[in-house]
Formats: structure tokens, sequence, C-alpha cells
């Protein structure tokens, strides 16, 4: 089983297999200390434009839908609203969220911030990252590998919203 450690400063949670130790007392992600406790000051400033929050919002908000669907239907599909399996009441709430996601994508893109790839101050919006994992094996047997992921940067730079990252300490 593997232990998991959260950042503070981040909220990313890296997975150390058992046995395994982890390589510092440093975050992967952020690169700071995983046993400092943030300071407030730094939890509370904020230099990012509200363009940059729509971006975030963008991004964010897509894939918070894209697994709310893929729980709905126990599947990814990119037409989930025409899914006629699903019982009535599900079906309007699917295309509820097809329409927040709408909103939010037509708004972003009416201001030309749907295709950014930097925040005005200068943070990439995504980051490409590796994480350790495990896959099972056909003997019955499960091995250490590196996933890929990608995420969406808040503006400070961190992983996931500050109102979420307090959750973690």
């Amino acid at each position: 089983m593997n232990r998991m450690f959260d950042c503070p400063h981040c909220g990313v949670t890296t997975a150390v297999p058992e046995g395994m130790y982890l390589d510092s007392d440093d975050c992967d992600s952020c690169g700071r200390n995983y046993w400092e406790t943030p300071l407030i000051e730094e939890e509370e400033e904020m230099n990012h434009t509200a363009e940059d929050s729509l971006i975030y919002l963008d991004h964010e908000v897509s894939v918070l839908l894209e697994a709310a669907y893929e729980e709905i239907h126990g599947v990814s599909t990119e037409h989930i609203s025409e899914t006629k399996e699903l019982p009535e009441h599900i079906q309007e709430v699917v295309a509820m969220l097809d329409t927040a996601r709408n909103l939010i994508r037509s708004e972003a893109d009416a201001h030309g911030l749907t295709r950014r790839a930097k925040y005005s101050n200068g943070i990439p919006v995504h980051e490409h990252y590796q994480k350790p994992g495990t896959e099972p094996q056909a003997d019955g047997t499960t091995k250490l590998v590196m996933h890929d992921y990608v995420t969406a940067l808040y503006p400070d730079g961190f992983r996931g919203h500050p109102a979420f990252r307090k959750e973690n300490i």
C-alpha cells in the first residue's frame, strides 16, 4: 500500500510505495519543504488579473465536469447529453453541466483567453508532471510505474485553488 504525503504549500499528493521513502523533504511540484507551515501572508497574496481567473476557471471547470461525466456514466465520452440509457433526470443534469461548461468557455473565448499558454504574470497555465503509481501485472503482482499528468495551475503557480489547499494542512 502507498503512503500519501500532501504538500501544505501547493496541495499536491505524493504517493510513496510501501518500503520506499521520499527522496527528500522537498515537494517535487513546488520545491517547498513538506514539513514547513505556509505563512498566512503567502496564502493571501494575489498577483493575478480577472482574466487570469477566467482562464483558470475555463480549464479547471472543464476537467471537473469531464470527471463528473465519467462518474455519471462510468466511462469517458464527449457526447454524454445524447446518452439515452440514463434516467431522464440524470440526462437533464448532464445537459446542465454541458451548459455550465459552454458558458464559461464562451466567456473565456469572447475575451480571447482560451488559447493562452501563460497567465499575465508569466506563470504557465498548465503543468506536465509525473507521479509514481502501480499497474497490475498478469501474474497478480503490481509493477511500480511513473504516470504522466497534465494539470491546470492556479495563477500563483501552485496546483489547486487556494481555498482547497487549506484542507491539506
